[in-house]
């Protein structure tokens, strides 16, 4: 898998797209945000596949 689909409250995108990209790369996971204003949701699409399998299994989703 290489994408992980992230709730968030409506309006509150580029921040959550933000968090998301800064954790990901602290963790050498590589990718970028598809952002859609007022929609709820950020899908972070990572360039190497299987790095959205391992972004989940190493970010504590509790602290985001």
């Amino acid at each position: 898998m290489n994408q992980v689909l992230l709730y968030c409250r409506p309006g509150f995108e580029k921040e959550c797209a933000g968090e998301v990209q800064d954790k990901a790369n602290k963790l050498e996971l590589y990718g970028f945000p598809r952002v859609k204003n007022n929609t709820g949701y950020v899908v972070f699409e990572f360039y190497q596949q299987g790095d959205g399998d391992k972004f989940i299994q190493l970010q504590p989703f509790a602290e985001l």
